[in-house]
């Protein structure tokens, strides 16, 4: 690899957010290798009033666009921030896309003018609406990465899943996450790869601790996903266990359950380091997916963060990719079922469990995962 080769990510996911994208934890392991430009989200005006934590002083322009961000090994990434667009409103469309059109061109110019990236690769992280302002930097390769079904994305279906299906058809190279997402795209594009999810092995290790033999944790955003009857199930039948919810709220069904069920407890988003630590507090560790048309897409990051730190698992069927790891997690799929794996695996922590739960995900490092990626990128 050479430290010469500029990657320019035009992300979807933005840099701040308050919990772990597969996009930005693959930049922050690329950039030990490569300089890394990341075209952070494109915010809206809208977003500018409703949004915490996000850098208003840098979308407005009253500071810097560009901020070099400390990675991994002493690299650095550059973040630039473009200024802020229009959210559409359907009445005025067309014009308001026009806007918003010359605002991003223009401010793409302006970086490529400063950085000189003609020479680049550049990476479109689930951001196909805005692929074709790559034609400002003239990459020698576009690659796309796709890491979810946006065909199954409501909000995301109507204004993105024609573009997708455009720039992967022009793309040199499509890298998807999931086994169902290269299967989706094998028909559509050139090239099409997969790299696995990866996780944090400097935070998600195992460490033989106390853990309260009475706790079920889930780790990861709390949404529509969650099949949340079968939840409603494990609460009711299992009031002497804690079920502790790790991650950014989304569902109003999650907290009337909290306001049922005085065993569910919803902590909403940690940083990495907290969550790690409650992770380690746990006896068993879940992920209760509903079996739908966007999670049979998924390859779940928190799956090698669990096993990670030689957390029995127990999960739902709900994709191809997580079957690939029926040897060290229990796969249920009714309530039945999933009481009796939770009632198993808290008996499941016999030395020989818990080296087969590290040993599985022990190559599953970003690390590695941006190895194959930049392998991928090289070919």
């Amino acid at each position: 690899m050479n430290k010469s080769q500029t990657l320019v990510c035009h992300s979807f996911p933005s840099w701040d957010s308050s919990y772990k994208k597969s996009t930005v934890e693959l930049m922050k392991s690329l950039a030990i290798d490569f300089n890394i430009v990341f075209l952070d989200y494109h915010y809206t005006w809208k977003d500018l009033l409703s949004k915490p934590n996000i850098p208003r002083l840098r979308i407005l322009g009253l500071k810097s666009r560009f901020r070099k961000v400390q990675s991994k090994n002493e690299s650095e990434i550059l973040v630039f921030n473009a200024p802020p667009i229009f959210p559409i409103f359907k009445p005025i469309k067309k014009t308001i896309e026009r806007y918003n059109q010359n605002v991003l061109s223009k401010s793409i110019k302006k970086l490529n003018a400063r950085l000189k990236l003609e020479d680049c690769i550049y990476i479109n992280a689930m951001n196909p609406k805005w692929a074709d302002l790559r034609k400002y930097l003239s990459p020698k390769k576009s690659i796309y990465y796709s890491y979810d079904n946006i065909e199954a994305m409501k909000w995301a279906k109507e204004k993105n899943a024609e573009h997708e299906s455009v720039f992967a058809s022009k793309a040199d190279l499509v890298i998807t996450s999931s086994t169902a997402l290269k299967n989706k795209f094998s028909t559509r594009s050139k090239r099409v790869l997969t790299v696995f999810n990866g996780f944090d092995n400097t935070l998600f290790n195992y460490v033989p601790t106390y853990s309260d033999s009475r706790l079920v944790s889930y780790l990861g955003s709390v949404d529509d996903r969650i099949d949340f009857e079968l939840l409603r199930e494990l609460l009711k039948s299992n009031k002497k266990l804690k079920f502790q919810f790790i991650g950014p709220v989304k569902s109003e069904k999650a907290h009337l359950l909290s306001e049922m069920y005085s065993n569910f407890i919803l902590l909403g988003p940690k940083n990495q380091k907290d969550a790690a630590a409650l992770i380690q507090k746990s006896a068993v560790c879940i992920i209760p997916f509903k079996n739908t048309e966007f999670t049979r897409y998924i390859y779940p990051l928190k799956i090698n963060e669990y096993l990670a730190m030689a957390k029995p698992v127990v999960s739902t069927a709900f994709s191809e990719d997580i079957l690939s790891f029926k040897k060290v997690i229990a796969i249920a799929q009714t309530s039945s079922e999933y009481n009796e794996a939770i009632k198993a695996s808290l008996q499941s922590n016999k030395k020989q469990d818990i080296n087969a739960r590290i040993e599985f995900s022990a190559a599953n490092t970003w690390q590695n995962r941006s190895a194959e990626f930049a392998r991928a990128i090289a070919e």
